[in-house]
């Protein structure tokens, strides 16, 4: 069993609970609510802790590349999690998610409007890179 270590904020599902604990053998989970904009002291913390691997539940791409771009990071696997539509009503969204609530959950709608989204866990992906191809934009 080995220790991990988890970049995100919000509860885990227990689907993702169960992913972490008999896929990546993690016994001893160590949280990261955040990563503000230095991956490297990630990496630093992971080193001080004995960590042999990173799970990230959210992290934005730009740090997420330059996560995956460090030379001595541990294997770093992803949460992932899809759209399934939007629907009208919380009691539709409700209904949803009481079909594998281990695996689901419902977001409210945004202020701006619109409706409840539908999301789900679809497993536990290792992550080897990330390509972010630019353009040099001349005025």
């Amino acid at each position: 069993m080995g220790k991990c270590l988890l970049i995100g904020r919000h509860k885990l599902l227990p689907a993702q609970e169960r992913d972490i604990l008999e896929k990546l053998k993690c016994e001893d989970l160590i949280r990261v609510p955040h990563v503000e904009d230095i991956v490297r002291d990630v990496i630093e913390r992971a080193k001080s802790e004995g960590v042999d691997k990173i799970i990230v539940q959210a992290l934005p791409l730009s740090l997420m590349a330059q996560l995956l771009t460090h030379r001595e990071r541990p294997d770093v696997y992803f949460l992932k999690m899809e759209g399934r539509g939007v629907v009208d009503s919380e009691e539709e969204a409700k209904e949803w998610v009481g079909q594998a609530s281990d695996r689901r959950i419902y977001l409210p709608p945004p202020p701006t409007g619109g409706g409840y989204r539908l999301v789900e866990y679809v497993g536990l992906f290792k992550q080897k890179r990330i390509v972010i191809e630019e353009e040099p934009i001349d005025c």
